[in-house]
């Protein structure tokens, strides 16, 4: 289940910035082509602290025994230097990954550490307040962050949506608050 970094490099085409799928905090998700012509995405994680290996190591035998056919199949992985990858299957039509790869903050977190000092490491619409704001870091985060995944699937709405223009922004978040608002008053 092992590949080298060197095989990973030869398919994304030495991490090209053309075969980027996703960028984030903690590192970036290429595609990449293996000798045997099957499609995979590759995730190159930065390590942020010295137990971060050890720690990748522990998720990697973890995330190697679930299977389930909604999430996607670890292939292989790597740690190499200052690089730790994951090789997992490829979605051609994209997935929540895409928006939702900062997932796990808190576990790459050093122990020791309650905030984090460098630059902001989180997907836009999925970072929790205090992270976002102060930097405070903890499995809290990630519980945040899945809070909004699931509005999302109940709602058929993404977390931000955009428009052409800033005065149509949508914040998920606030829609439901004030659905709340509305209904707390309802029942009182």
């Amino acid at each position: 289940m092992k590949k080298s970094r060197r095989l990973n490099k030869l398919a994304t085409d030495n991490f090209s910035e053309e075969n980027i799928l996703g960028k984030g905090g903690f590192g970036e998700v290429f595609k990449a082509v293996l000798e045997d012509n099957n499609v995979v995405a590759v995730k190159k994680l930065l390590v942020q602290h010295a137990r971060a290996k050890e720690e990748f190591e522990n998720e990697v035998r973890l995330i190697s025994n679930v299977h389930h056919r909604n999430l996607l199949r670890l292939l292989g992985w790597s740690i190499e230097e200052s690089c730790l990858l994951l090789v997992l299957e490829y979605m051609p039509n994209g997935s929540l990954d895409r928006f939702l790869w900062d997932f796990g903050l808190a576990r790459f977190q050093p122990e020791d550490q309650t905030h984090v000092s460098t630059k902001f490491a989180g997907t836009l619409g999925y970072t929790a307040p205090e992270y976002a704001l102060h930097g405070v870091l903890s499995e809290k985060v990630d519980t945040y962050s899945f809070g909004i995944v699931v509005l999302e699937i109940i709602s058929g709405r993404r977390s931000t949506d955009v428009g052409s223009d800033a005065q149509s922004t949508y914040y998920l978040l606030e829609n439901v608050r004030c659905h709340i608002d509305t209904l707390s008053k309802f029942f009182i």
